[in-house]
C-alpha cells in the first residue's frame, strides 16, 4: 500500500474540516500554500474546499448549510455525496489546529513523492534511538552480552547483542505497543 493512500485522505479531511469550521485563521494559509488539485489526493475535498474559499471570500460565511448550497448550486453535490454523509463526516472532523503546519508540510512532501516516484512510500517517521547497557545476567553463550531497548519509526523493541572480537551482533524484537 502507498504510504500516501493511508495518510493523504485523513490529513485532506483534516485540513477541509479545520477551513472549514475556522476559516479566519486557516484558509487563507492553505490555499497559499497547497495548491488543491496537486496537494489534496480527494477530488471531493479538493471540491469542498474551493466551495468553503468561494462561501468565505463572497458570503463572508462558511456554515453548513451555505457551503451545502454552493456545492449544490455549482452542480457538485453528486461529487462529493449526495447523501450528506461525508461531508457531515467532514465537517465534524476534529482536525487540530496545533497540527495545521505538520498537515500542510505533510501534504506537501507526499505530493513531491507522487511526482517524483509513485512508488516508493513516503516514510513519515524514520530513525529512532535506544540504549544498550551490559548484561550482567550472563551465564552462557546463548544470553546476550548487551540489552536494551530502542524505537524506531515510531515502534518499540528490545535490544539484544552478542559482543565478538570485530563487533557486536545484534537482534531487534518488536514489542508489543503500551496502553494507557
Amino acid at each position: 500500500m502507498n504510504n500516501w493512500n493511508f495518510w493523504g485522505p485523513e490529513l485532506d479531511e483534516a485540513v477541509v474540516s479545520l477551513c472549514w469550521n475556522q476559516p479566519e485563521p486557516y484558509l487563507a494559509e492553505t490555499l497559499r500554500q497547497l495548491d488543491l488539485k496537486t496537494h489534496l489526493s480527494q477530488p471531493h475535498c479538493q471540491h469542498i474546499l474551493e466551495s468553503i474559499r468561494l462561501c468565505y471570500t463572497e458570503l463572508g460565511a462558511t456554515d453548513w448549510h451555505t457551503v451545502l448550497c454552493c456545492l449544490s448550486e455549482q452542480g457538485l453535490l453528486k461529487e462529493v455525496g449526495e447523501d450528506k454523509q461525508l461531508l457531515d463526516r467532514i465537517f465534524r472532523n476534529p482536525g487540530y489546529g496545533s497540527l495545521f503546519k505538520w498537515y500542510i508540510n505533510t501534504l506537501k512532501a507526499i505530493a513531491q513523492q507522487r511526482a517524483v516516484d509513485p512508488v516508493t512510500p513516503l516514510y513519515l517517521f524514520t530513525g529512532g534511538r535506544g540504549r544498550i547497557v551490559p548484561n550482567r545476567a550472563v551465564r552462557r553463550d546463548s544470553v546476550p552480552t548487551d540489552v536494551g531497548e530502542v524505537r524506531v519509526c515510531g515502534k518499540r523493541y528490545r535490544l539484544a547483542g552478542w559482543r565478538d572480537g570485530e563487533g557486536l551482533d545484534i537482534k531487534l524484537t518488536p514489542q508489543p505497543s503500551r496502553k494507557g
